[in-house]
């Protein structure tokens, strides 16, 4: 599969896309191309897996946004 793939690729390739898919979402927002919300996904998803190769999720994130903001 796909995911597998990534993993097996490693953390360099990984960020790669990550970064790849950042800036995906911000040209979709400047040129208002409609495709913001399927870049993000994209995005998103590409973000979870990196921080899989971490040992964190999601969870983790939502929890460092809480503490921020007490």
């Amino acid at each position: 599969s796909y995911t597998y793939q990534l993993f097996k690729d490693g953390i360099k390739e990984i960020a790669k896309k990550v970064t790849e898919e950042a800036g995906e979402v911000s040209i979709a927002a400047v040129t208002n191309d409609g495709r913001v919300v399927s870049e993000s996904a994209d995005l998103i998803y590409h973000l979870l897996v990196m921080l899989r190769t971490q040992s964190l999720n999601y969870k983790d994130v939502l929890k460092e946004l809480e503490l921020r903001s007490e």
